[in-house]
């Protein structure tokens, strides 16, 4: 699976983590790393900016250089089979990270940068990177405070949200191929709800008990319905390669951003897709993505939907030239 996994540096504690899993997952695909830190111009500012200061823009650029430069000290002798390419753009590092995603075939960001409110569980540019990139997006998480970091520790395991939507389905193929490099097994996992009362007919209910089923029979009957969904799914996804890759379907009853949470502490990397069956699938974003990428304490890797794989400098994306670092 060789390509190139591009990845944002900030100097912060949540880059170099994600720098570290994007060196780690590069060992397994045998992939190129492209380290891109991004400067902002100082002449980019609020209104009432003093223009009568002078500013260094190569100083700032430098400096953008430097921080690159440390934060690819250790992680590079740590994994020295590793190709690495350096590159600093001017620009926001949200828009210069999904444009210069175009080129890659993997987007890789900390939960969390340098931002004023370093105390979300997402920052603006992960969620920026989430909501636009062209190509998959691995959110590598920050532990949790007072808990054991479970980041880097492997289980051999993949964990696929899967509803049977497009971008589900998307999502199962991604979690397959990368299994298929790590040597690993998928587990399939489709979440259903159960009836709310509030849905029942009151009065047919109790008047007809017959013309309406019980909240247990069709619970029951949702949950057949479900498992029978995901093995006609997880067998369409896999094909002739069926057997190729263990995949283990499984249903559960509850919230689906909530399970797939607590089933991803088990996992070495939690897949979804952009978007699923909700009421506002047109969004860019889907609420169970949005929550996973917020809470997983494991890596999740966020496949858009109805978007090429790879994308060069085509559809709106644009090809960004670099600058040598």
């Amino acid at each position: 699976m060789a390509g190139r996994i591009l990845v944002g540096v900030d100097g912060s504690e949540g880059s170099r983590r994600a720098l570290e899993w994007a060196f780690s997952e590069a060992e397994i695909r045998t992939s190129v790393v492209e380290a891109v830190t991004a400067w902002r111009s100082a002449y980019d500012t609020p209104r009432d900016f003093d223009f009568s200061s002078r500013v260094d823009e190569a100083g700032l650029a430098e400096h953008a250089r430097r921080r690159l430069g440390d934060a690819l000290g250790a992680s590079t002798g740590e994994h020295p089979a590793v190709e690495v390419e350096r590159t600093v753009l001017e620009g926001d590092p949200a828009e210069v990270l999904c444009r210069r995603a175009g080129e890659a075939d993997l987007l890789v960001v900390g939960s969390r940068g340098h931002g004023t409110f370093v105390g979300l569980l997402l920052g603006s540019v992960s969620s920026k990177c989430a909501h636009h990139s062209p190509v998959p997006v691995a959110i590598v998480p920050a532990p949790r405070r007072g808990e054991e970091d479970r980041t880097f520790r492997s289980s051999d395991r993949i964990l696929a949200g899967v509803d049977g939507s497009p971008g589900s389905r998307r999502a199962l193929r991604w979690a397959v191929d990368e299994a298929r490099a790590r040597r690993a097994s998928v587990v399939a996992l489709m979440v259903w709800r159960p009836i709310e009362v509030d849905a029942v007919p009151t009065d047919v209910a109790v008047s007809e008990p017959t013309a309406f089923p019980t909240l247990a029979r069709y619970d029951r009957a949702a949950a057949e319905d479900a498992s029978e969904r995901l093995r006609h799914l997880v067998s369409e996804v896999l094909g002739a390669s069926e057997g190729d890759v263990g995949v283990e379907p499984v249903t559960v009853e509850g919230d689906p951003a909530e399970t797939l949470c607590q089933y991803a502490g088990e996992a070495d990397l939690l897949v979804v897709g952009s978007r699923g069956l909700g009421p506002f699938a047109e969004l860019t974003l889907g609420s169970v993505s949005a929550k996973c990428a917020h809470h997983s304490p494991r890596p999740v890797v966020i496949v858009p939907t109805g978007r090429d794989r790879r994308r060069t400098g085509a559809g709106g994306v644009a090809a960004v030239p670099a600058v040598p670092a």
